[in-house]
């Protein structure tokens, strides 16, 4: 019994100093543990955003417009120079770069393109007939008078007729005078030029002569 207890006190013993004592490698548990500040961290940049185009100084006040969000303007071939004023007027951009941007077809095409979605304003003569019907530009279409136009009709240099009434000229592109000896010229046959049907003047010499 004796030799029993004290073997098993050998054991107790041996596993103490096995478990309970430090080994070479093993490092002293501290008596104080040190704060420490958590590493910082550098903020990830974003990525830039590409720039889009300069946005031109309204002189009139109005907020800034970019050159390519401008409205889509189309129209009369005729409007073209208008239209480069107005975009220069209110963009405050070089006439170059107005005409880079300006896109325009004829007057009656653009009333299709306007239709269609490719243009977002028009400055044009009116539409011819066909268009209009077809088109129902009266209930489609908001409409605005902003200007007024005249046709002038010229006459070569060497031609001794230096004026014309207006009944003349309606009676020149109606048919009833042929002959430049009916106005006080020479016995020469009239040949009277005039547009496409489809250009805006064409629509405006059929309507008003």
């Amino acid at each position: 019994m004796r030799f029993k207890l004290l073997s098993l006190v050998v054991v107790l013993l041996c596993l103490v100093l096995l478990f309970g004592c430090p080994t070479e490698n093993s490092d002293p548990l501290p008596t104080e543990v040190a704060a420490t500040e958590a590493p910082t961290e550098e903020p990830t940049a974003l990525p830039t955003a590409t720039p889009g185009p300069t946005p031109y100084p309204n002189p009139y006040g109005a907020p800034e417009i970019h050159l390519y969000s401008f409205p889509a303007i189309d129209g009369s071939t005729a409007t073209i120079p208008l239209t480069l004023a107005l975009m220069q007027a209110s963009l405050g951009c070089s006439l170059e770069e107005a005409e880079a941007r300006l896109d325009f077809s004829t007057t009656d095409y653009s009333y299709y393109a306007l239709a269609e979605g490719d243009a977002d304003l028009l400055l044009v003569y009116e539409a011819s007939g066909t268009v209009k019907k077809e088109l129902d530009l009266k209930n489609n279409a908001d409409l605005f008078p902003i200007g007024k136009d005249a046709l002038v009709f010229i006459v070569n240099a060497d031609n001794p007729v230096d004026s014309l009434t207006t009944k003349q000229i309606q009676d020149i592109y109606s048919g009833k005078i042929k002959n430049w000896k009916q106005v006080g010229g020479e016995d020469k046959p009239i040949v009277a030029f005039q547009r496409p049907e489809l250009s805006g003047s064409q629509t405006m010499l059929q309507k008003l002569v």
